[in-house]
């Protein structure tokens, strides 16, 4: 799929036409493959593409959004959150569903913690039976 760089020497014009190898990338948890950079420009970094780190959306589908030049990672209610591994400039806002932000709620936090954020979202004043 991919091909080599490759310089002609157009003299008779004056110029030199260069065409660069093609990179391509597979999106992790998808059948989708994006023609993308060379991956000698992000090495070393995180990459949404070559260089993934251990975030907890690793899981998740990735998607490229084309009309907004971001990756994002779909999350198990079908909502699109940037990913982790985009470089710094990149716009993050989002529709959130706040699974972008959780945490491993059974590792990080005890189950007065849990029981705490639980009654957060759903008070115990509104006479259910919990």
């Amino acid at each position: 799929m991919s091909f080599r760089t490759c310089r002609r020497n157009l003299s008779s014009v004056g110029a030199y036409v260069t065409t660069t190898k093609r990179h391509t990338a597979q999106l992790e948890h998808s059948d989708t493959v994006l023609v993308c950079h060379d991956p000698a420009i992000c090495a070393g970094r995180p990459c949404t593409l070559h260089n993934r780190t251990d975030h907890h959306m690793r899981q998740w589908r990735q998607h490229w959004r084309p009309d907004r030049q971001l990756m994002e990672r779909i999350c198990s209610h079908g909502v699109g959150h940037p990913d982790p591994d985009s470089p710094p400039s990149t716009d993050m806002v989002h529709g959130c569903d706040g699974c972008c932000a959780l945490l491993d709620l059974d590792a990080e936090l005890s189950s007065v913690e849990q029981r705490a954020l639980a009654d957060l979202d759903h008070p115990h004043d509104c006479g259910c039976d919990h």
